[in-house]
């Protein structure tokens, strides 16, 4: 009985395929198959990543995908489909045209509904999100959270001892890092002068071949966004008097040790909450054009000038841009700021250092991810013996 697992992020690739990839091999020797869909928060190096995985069998290409639909599928009529992301259209296409059992991961939509046997989520949360969708309860199965599952591979438990030390995490994509890392470290200059003694560490994501990320890193500053460029001296990054330690393959112990965490959204706020990180979440507007978007206003990206509107649209649409990060989500409020603006080195760094300053709230928002978030479930193989 195959699985073909449909995804395409750099949080669900390394977050979800992962653990999942394991615990069915524990259950069975079925092969597990990748089918990499079109997706705007794609990195281009999820087939690299998704080919390194221990137990998958093949991997499909986004451009592969009308010929696996117009196939009979025959590897799959006693298999599973289950997804994990990109639009569920391309996943219902597949279970109506195969005829298999069909299964989706948090995401669900009424027009698709009758192409899944089921929906996992990871919390209660998800679970009245998938009832607006109209999702009748038989079919929703509360699971928790996959991202646990990749945490605990690094770190056992959540640490109480914190270093003086603030995690950046840039994001993916090659121009997030690109913009993002001058920015971080001026911004970790600033905050070295108000708090002397602490430590930075730039969270690099495992989508990025060294070859790209030497050059990435040592980018010079966009005049929208500001910083410094920086010089890599092994596994430090440094400029002007400041230096930033890289996270390569350690970034979860690295994380969970950290005082204070800086991420644009993504599934990375997930992770730093399981590790009782706080967070501070932005959204920069410097360059709004290169945001990635869901939706029609995400497919503008391959339009000519579709770019330019996009980050027009978006500008517009800021005031209406709900919480972001998942503590915040869980909560229902802000347990550390959001900012959704243009971002700007010195007034970011009084923020923060006001933040670092006030250990008595750091610890009541540790004490908060506490109770939202817990260590018990093992999601990944309550998964599998569900689809199983």
């Amino acid at each position: 009985m195959r699985l073909l697992i449909t995804a395409n992020s750099p949080g669900e690739m390394a977050g979800w395929v992962r653990p999942l990839v394991e615990a069915w091999r524990e259950k069975n020797d079925a092969p597990v198959d990748i089918l990499l869909l079109p997706c705007t928060f794609a990195t281009g190096q999820e087939e690299r990543v998704a080919r390194s995985l221990v137990g998958v069998d093949r991997v499909y290409r986004p451009a592969d995908y009308l010929k696996l639909l117009w196939s009979w599928g025959k590897d799959y009529q006693k298999g599973r489909l289950l997804h994990l992301g990109g639009d569920l259209m391309y996943s219902a296409f597949l279970s109506w045209r195969w005829g298999i059992s069909s299964w989706s991961y948090l995401w669900a939509r009424p027009w698709w509904d009758n192409a899944f046997e089921g929906y996992f989520t990871k919390d209660e949360w998800g679970v009245r999100w998938l009832r607006k969708r109209k999702v009748h309860p038989e079919k929703i199965h509360l699971i928790g959270d996959l991202v646990l599952d990749a945490v605990r591979q690094q770190v056992a438990a959540p640490v109480e001892h914190r270093l003086p030390q603030v995690s950046y995490l840039p994001g993916s994509r090659p121009h997030e890092l690109a913009l993002l890392t001058p920015f971080f470290l001026a911004l970790h200059k600033e905050l070295q002068k108000a708090h002397p003694g602490t430590s930075g560490v730039l969270h690099v994501s495992p989508f990025q071949p060294l070859s790209q990320l030497e050059h990435l890193l040592q980018q010079p500053p966009d005049p929208a966004v500001g910083g410094f460029q920086g010089r890599l001296e092994g596994n430090r990054l440094k400029a002007l008097g400041v230096e930033l330690e890289l996270a390569l393959h350690d970034g979860y112990s690295r994380l969970s040790q950290s005082e204070l965490a800086v991420s644009i959204p993504g599934t990375k706020t997930a992770e730093a909450g399981y590790l009782r990180t706080p967070l501070v979440t932005l959204l920069p507007l410097n360059r709004p054009e290169y945001l990635p978007s869901i939706g029609l206003v995400g497919l503008l990206d391959y339009l000519p000038g579709g770019r330019h509107l996009k980050g027009r649209l978006l500008l517009r649409l800021k005031d209406k841009i709900g919480l972001l990060a998942h503590p915040n989500i869980l909560a229902q409020r802000a347990l550390l700021p959001e900012y959704v603006e243009r971002i700007e080195v010195n007034s970011m760094a009084r923020r923060l250092s006001s933040i670092l300053e006030n250990k008595k709230e750091l610890s009541e928002v540790r004490r908060h991810l506490e109770e939202l978030y817990s260590w018990e479930p093992q999601p990944a193989r309550m998964l599998v013996e569900r689809l199983v």
